[in-house]
């Protein structure tokens, strides 16, 4: 009786992480949004949101806990429950992040850990990005065909309920300029060779969809994922947000 109830469970849970994830995004006149997540299994560790902040700003946030399955799924539920509580008082990034660590770090199984970032754009444009261990965002500049270089990060969530975590400043984003956070699901998606994707076709697929808006770049890197690996699943969560200055 219990094979007969699994699948009827995990399909519930599925339906509920999914229901945890953004069913819209914020209007905000300068940006337009758009995500997309693969899950290996039932449910996933991934997690990503988009909200309001003060002073008509925008924080863009993925995460990755480490593991697949229901627990990683319970343990991004509670992530996301201490960010949305966090995010009532404390309006700085750093302090967010800072204080979301120590909330978390109990919660996590000896070996457990969450990256995170959390990136936030103003109105004028001006932005920044707090990286808890988590690949920063790629910034696109169509009208320099180029990539700001961004690198810097701090540690995981739930290593150190001490650790401490710095803004990095990304320069203001004009018209064209697309902003991409991606889990490293979608780097490390495999061919059937073996191959990893790669940075490097994640930037190629970006700059050829850029044009399109965050829509166009989150179907290029989908198809580029599925391509890559030659099947309609794969073997790690995917999580991909996209934000498109207008």
């Amino acid at each position: 009786m219990r094979e007969g109830v699994l699948p009827g469970e995990l399909e519930l849970a599925r339906r509920i992480q999914k229901g945890l994830l953004p069913r819209g995004f914020p209007r905000v006149p300068t940006l337009e949004f758009d995500a997309w997540q693969e899950t290996a299994e039932a449910t996933g560790g991934d997690y990503y949101d988009v909200m309001l902040a003060p002073g008509g700003s925008v924080d863009l946030i993925v995460g990755d806990v480490s593991g697949h399955g229901i627990a990683s799924a319970l343990l991004m539920s509670a992530l996301r429950a201490y960010l949305r509580a966090l995010r009532l008082g404390e309006t700085n990034p750093e302090r967010l992040m800072e204080r979301l660590d120590r909330l978390i770090t109990p919660d996590l199984p000896q070996d457990g850990f969450i990256s995170l970032v959390l990136c936030r754009i103003s109105p004028d444009g001006t932005a920044c990005y707090v990286s808890a261990g988590h690949h920063p965002p790629l910034v696109y500049r169509p009208a320099r065909d180029a990539f700001d270089r961004h690198q810097a990060t701090d540690l995981v969530l739930g290593v150190d309920p001490g650790a401490s975590y710095a803004a990095h400043e990304i320069a203001p984003l004009h018209r064209g300029d697309v902003v991409v956070l991606v889990t490293d699901g979608l780097y490390e998606a495999a061919s059937p060779q073996g191959e990893l994707l790669g940075v490097e076709s994640v930037r190629e697929a970006i700059r050829a969809a850029a044009s399109e808006g965050a829509s166009g770049v989150v179907e290029s890197l989908r198809a580029l994922a599925f391509g890559h690996a030659e099947r309609l699943e794969l073997e790690d969560d995917v999580t991909l947000l996209v934000a498109a200055r207008t």
